[in-house]
């Protein structure tokens, strides 16, 4: 068996994690608070591009950019959990996608976007994956 062979072998991609900077908003007491993410799996991403892309009548193919983005950051931001049912409801909120759009800014969700892909390892600009999607 070869090195690659051996290496793949023993390799598992579901406990890939990382501390991330997403914004200077996220300070307290002198200290910054870092968001904790996920990688995605291959198997993830391909259920994630089948929620966000609807076939219409005569093979039209309507890909959401919005809903991939929402279930990457709901489905990989370990800390804060958006998903956390008490959470939600102190903030006033019924659905993860509401806690997530009420306590960030439109660019601190594409940064959290951008780190989650990154270590899932994704190179190349996300704008350019939801094209290829969408083809």
């Amino acid at each position: 068996m070869g090195k690659l062979q051996e290496f793949i072998a023993g390799v598992d991609v579901s406990g890939i994690t990382e501390e991330v900077f997403v914004s200077n908003r996220f300070c307290s007491d002198g200290e910054t608070l870092k968001f904790k993410i996920s990688a995605i799996s291959g198997d993830q991403f391909a259920e994630y591009q089948k929620q966000a892309t609807k076939i219409g009548k005569k093979g039209s193919v309507d890909f959401n950019r919005r809903k991939l983005t929402e279930l990457i950051v709901l489905g990989h931001t370990l800390e804060p959990d958006f998903r956390d049912a008490a959470t939600i409801k102190k903030a006033g909120c019924v659905t993860p996608e509401q806690l997530l759009y009420k306590v960030l800014l439109a660019g601190e969700i594409q940064t959290l976007e951008a780190a989650i892909t990154q270590l899932s390892g994704f190179d190349n600009d996300l704008d350019e994956l939801r094209e290829e999607v969408k083809n």
